[in-house]
């Protein structure tokens, strides 16, 4: 059913999972894709995912675990300009990873990820409700890659923030650039 996704197809899923998924899931379209009622899917990747196009997923869990001992399971939005939206979902990865101009709107959602990588000028993320769990030194890292810019807008509303200690150095909630 996924190779056969067009833009703006909505992907419905039944039943609990979990689920193994491919890593360009959806075909770099833009599509939305949630739980049927009275589900709750999980979704696993092993390794990452990678998507090159507006994304919305909304009653999910998703599971990006390491590929290989050593790597991080990571969500990757790989081209510019992405439109994003998660809601009522359950994520766990290493990473997540936003390239310039992406706008992500978290709400209502279980958050575990080690670091929020918000890299590239004008990337835009509003996390809401949420319950976000970093496990890790890095937290929300603005300018990832070394790159630092100013013209990244993060705005959190209303949500419960954990830090886990750990990591060389310790935690850091916030880290602009390489600022380490």
């Amino acid at each position: 059913a996924l190779a056969e996704l067009k833009a703006g197809d909505t992907v419905e899923i039944s039943g609990y999972g979990p689920y193994l998924m491919p890593s360009v899931p959806f075909n770099h379209l833009n599509v939305t894709v949630r739980a049927a009622e009275g589900s709750r899917p999980e979704l696993v990747f092993n390794g990452g995912a990678s998507h090159n196009a507006g994304l919305q997923l909304h009653g999910l869990d998703l599971i990006f675990q390491e590929a290989r001992e050593g790597s991080v399971g990571y969500l990757n939005s790989s081209t510019d300009d992405s439109n994003w939206v998660i809601s009522k979902c359950r994520i766990q990865a290493g990473m997540l990873v936003l390239s310039a101009r992406t706008k992500l709107h978290v709400n209502g959602s279980l958050v575990l990820v080690g670091i929020f990588a918000l890299g590239g000028g004008g990337t835009t993320a509003v996390f809401d409700n949420n319950v976000i769990v970093s496990n890790s030194y890095g937290g929300f890292d603005f300018g990832y890659a070394e790159q630092w810019t100013d013209d990244v807008h993060l705005t959190l509303t209303n949500n419960t923030i954990l830090m886990a200690a750990g990591g060389v150095g310790g935690s850091r909630l916030f880290l602009f650039g390489n600022s380490g």
